[in-house]
């Protein structure tokens, strides 16, 4: 968990392997997807609650939606192709 990170940092732990799942604000949604990890936003914009019973209910079934997305499972686990010829973003 971060308060705030820059973007090198944050992108290095999600590459790490040890992260499963990023809860967080829009300022990681990309580094995670670029890294294959799965989001959940969990910022004021959100649309649904996650307060009370309900809030633990609708939290689990977005983590577990994130999670089992069968787009995610079909991506190879490999590094971007930009990354694996040695460049950067494209």
């Amino acid at each position: 968990m971060w308060d705030s990170a820059d973007d090198d940092r944050v992108e290095a732990e999600l590459m790490s392997g040890r992260i499963d799942v990023v809860l967080s604000a829009n300022s990681i949604r990309y580094p995670a997807m670029r890294t294959g990890v799965p989001w959940i936003e969990i910022s004021h914009e959100r649309h649904m609650p996650l307060s009370g019973y309900e809030g633990v209910v609708n939290l689990a079934a977005r983590i577990h939606t994130a999670l089992r997305h069968p787009p995610r499972r079909l991506a190879p686990a490999s590094a971007a192709p930009w990354r694996a010829a040695g460049g950067g973003a494209p």
